[in-house]
């Protein structure tokens, strides 16, 4: 009976360690290089590129006078990164979401061109804190690349960081506390933890960036940075940006559209839309998909 009580606690015992050897794996170990997708010209959806000719038809199809004033209207609604970068320097929002796709070349984009740029007072991810801890040790000791959501964000921190060396990096994912509490009372939800946490750190008249998944920043009152605009108890006053960081060949119909660009002899990627909403119509009727990935945000950096 002894020997059997014994075997049942190391079995117990060796999921338990096997568990967290697992998680510490995943959250904190160094994670290998990158993966680079293979160089492929600018056409790496060669299914999807008719979208590039249609637009191009549609667009040479109507009268001069109004497809100057689409490409027009187009080229304007596009501005430089750097551009872009000194406007919201001088615009000071006190919290800008940053959409991104949890992966190492949209963070390596971040870490080497946004973070530089754009001294942050807190940097808010998507972690808990408890866990940002560890991570942040880690970074400390040296490590080269730490994964967060199976990317690097080991020079993301260091990158905000460098910019402003008081920066407060900040966790503020659903607390496990949090996830107990509303199963049990049957209410509230991960993106009401979120606002909560965030609310907790936020402080007025600072630089917040919150880097999380993509569909957390759209303007909607079901996710993060819709509920932030829709709550009345944050003490933030139209001082807020969200942001989608969009890969030139994340998707097929994204490629199509930055190819379409170039058809235009407009400046090719980084380049920013920094009102949505102000890319002209006949954009969104040509490339569907971007009403998802464009227009459920104020701003969209292509890169």
């Amino acid at each position: 009976m002894r020997n059997l009580l014994y075997g049942c606690i190391l079995v117990i015992l060796g999921i338990f360690l096997a568990s967290g050897y697992q998680w510490a794996k995943d959250n904190f170990v160094p994670s290998p290089a990158p993966k680079v997708r293979p160089g492929q010209g600018s056409i790496r959806y060669p299914e999807i590129d008719y979208l590039r000719v249609n637009a191009l038809g549609e667009l040479g199809s109507i009268p001069a006078f109004e497809r100057q004033q689409v490409r027009h209207g187009i080229g304007a609604a596009i501005t430089s990164l750097d551009a872009w970068l000194s406007r919201i320097r001088s615009a000071r929002p006190e919290l800008i979401c940053v959409g991104e796709s949890h992966d190492d070349e949209t963070r390596a984009f971040l870490a080497k061109r946004f973070f530089p740029e754009y001294p942050v007072d807190a940097l808010m991810l998507e972690i808990p804190q408890k866990d940002l801890a560890i991570l942040l040790k880690l970074i400390d000791s040296g490590s080269p690349r730490l994964s967060l959501l199976a990317a690097d964000v080991a020079e993301v921190i260091r990158a905000a960081r460098k910019a402003n060396a008081r920066v407060s990096i900040r966790g503020i994912e659903e607390k496990r506390s949090q996830l107990i509490a509303r199963f049990k009372d049957r209410r509230g939800s991960r993106e009401q933890s979120i606002l909560e946490n965030y609310r907790a750190q936020f402080r007025r008249g600072q630089r917040h960036a919150v880097l999380y998944g993509a569909l957390h920043c759209t303007d909607s009152p079901s996710w993060f940075f819709g509920r932030v605009r829709e709550s009345s108890n944050t003490g933030i006053t139209g001082s807020t940006l969200s942001v989608n960081v969009v890969n030139a060949h994340e998707s097929g119909e994204t490629e199509a559209f930055v190819n379409f660009l170039r058809s235009l002899e407009l400046p090719p990627p980084p380049f920013v839309i920094p009102r949505t909403e102000l890319l002209h119509a006949e954009v969104y009727a040509w490339f569907p998909q971007l009403s998802r990935t464009f227009r459920q945000y104020d701003a969209v950096i292509v890169f």
